[in-house]
């Protein structure tokens, strides 16, 4: 290696890899020759060259690599882009989560609150709609139950007491009579709207029972709804022969006694049963009755049959009160009286009921 091409390398032309290898070996070999003359001075100014130019190489390598613009403007604009990168995904996620995020939250608690609600009113309603079906269904077991039971209590007591109606006769369904004979029974009378009979021969089977007692209630409605009633602690009536005359017991009740009346004519207690055609009323020839003479209490009464003792005070079997029909015949039961006047009757029940049960042993 000469020392003209040294010097180039030492001004700073261009050296790569190659050219410091080359440079090296020359070196090494100069280096071999000048120890080989021997001479020292000449060895040291070869070192001193062969530093400076490592030295002066780097320093310009690391140089260019600095100021190199490509480079440079390369890292600066991946930097600046990764920086605007990171800078719009935080701005996103900001813009992201601000108010939306803030309005989301917002709107699930709202919805959370609402679900909480409706669940609370609707188990609310099926509490109270389960609470209201079981009031219902044991209200309506109760009543059908106190309805079955008072049905059973109904006809035990009709099995014990033999209670029956023996006649009823109500005006407001009232239908007029026909004629009614008595024959041996009056089982035979023609029922109309809101008229019962029972019938003579039924009514002894049931009375005349051995070891056994029943009583009579009449009940009376009037014209305006008041009630009052007549009752008999006993009741029978004897046989056909003896036309079903009839006998009672003690008396109690609030409209008098109109089967006894007020003296002895009056009295229908033990009088036989008569009708139009088999007359028993005791009227010979005549009987005084509304301060009219009569032949026949049933005649002058509608052709109806009753206990007659001189017509007496009580026909439950005659007419209700008819305004179309003037002079026929009315209910009978002249001692229940207001402010001392008559009680127009508007409907009659008897009933017979047992109050003595026989010994069925």
């Amino acid at each position: 290696m000469s020392f003209s091409k040294s010097l180039d390398l030492q001004r700073g032309s261009p050296v790569d890899k190659r050219t410091l290898e080359k440079t090296a070996v020359s070196l090494e070999g100069a280096h071999l020759h000048t120890f080989t003359c021997g001479t020292a001075y000449t060895k040291m100014i070869w070192i001193t060259l062969f530093l400076h130019l490592l030295a002066s190489s780097a320093v310009k390598t690391s140089s260019a690599h600095r100021n190199d613009p490509a480079i440079l403007t390369g890292e600066s604009e991946d930097a600046s882009l990764q920086g605007q990168k990171e800078h719009y995904h935080r701005d996103a996620d900001q813009d992201k989560c601000t108010m939306p995020c803030e309005m989301t939250a917002k709107l699930m608690r709202d919805e959370k609150h609402s679900l909480c609600i409706n669940l609370q009113h609707t188990i609310l309603s099926y509490t109270r709609n389960t609470r209201k079906l079981i009031r219902d269904l044991i209200d309506e077991q109760q009543k059908a139950s106190e309805f079955l039971l008072s049905q059973i209590m109904e006809l035990m007591a009709k099995v014990n007491t033999l209670s029956s109606d023996v006649q009823r006769s109500n005006s407001d369904i009232f239908s007029v009579k026909p004629t009614e004979s008595h024959g041996k029974d009056c089982s035979d009378i023609q029922e109309t709207l809101g008229e019962h009979w029972l019938g003579l021969r039924k009514i002894f089977n049931i009375v005349n029972q051995r070891n056994t007692r029943f009583q009579l209630h009449v009940s009376l409605v009037s014209q305006d709804d008041t009630t009052a009633y007549a009752s008999y602690d006993n009741f029978w009536l004897e046989d056909e022969t003896k036309f079903f005359a009839i006998h009672l017991g003690r008396y109690a009740g609030s409209a008098g006694d109109a089967f006894r009346g007020y003296d002895q004519e009056q009295n229908q207690d033990t009088a036989p049963f008569s009708t139009f055609d088999v007359d028993n009323d005791g009227c010979s020839p005549f009987c005084t009755f509304a301060n009219k003479a009569v032949e026949s209490c049933s005649v002058n009464q509608n052709n109806t049959g009753w206990w007659f003792n001189q017509c007496g005070k009580a026909n439950l079997n005659g007419s209700p009160l008819d305004q179309d029909f003037s002079t026929q015949s009315h209910i009978h039961w002249d001692t229940w009286t207001k402010n001392g006047t008559l009680v127009k009757i508007k409907s009659v029940t008897m009933k017979i009921r047992r109050v003595e049960i026989p010994n069925l042993k």
